[in-house]
């Protein structure tokens, strides 16, 4: 090969390697948003259950996302699983 042809060579491995830097950076940034809009969107209705789970029956009727005001976690919890003698525990194994 010539001088010539090795120049050209090597620009145009240059030009597509500068492409698929440009490229990947793109679909870098696609996913990224993709992932944090599915952590947002997937993640809002848990974080409303658990929080909703905190709460007293008034504050939880609200049906906000805000902090509960009064923490009810072991009571709340303790209620539903001695509820009817634990049949929501055992409906769950059966």
């Amino acid at each position: 090969m010539s001088g010539k042809q090795e120049g050209g060579v090597i620009e145009q491995a240059t030009t597509r390697l500068e492409t698929k830097k440009k490229a990947s950076k793109k679909w870098f940034l696609f996913e990224t948003f993709a992932v944090l809009f599915a952590a947002i969107f997937f993640g809002i209705p848990f974080y409303f259950v658990i929080i909703n789970s905190f709460k007293n029956s008034a504050d939880a009727a609200k049906l906000s996302l805000a902090w509960p005001e009064a923490f009810q976690f072991f009571a709340n919890y303790k209620e539903v699983l001695t509820l009817n003698d634990g049949g929501r525990i055992e409906g769950i194994f059966e």
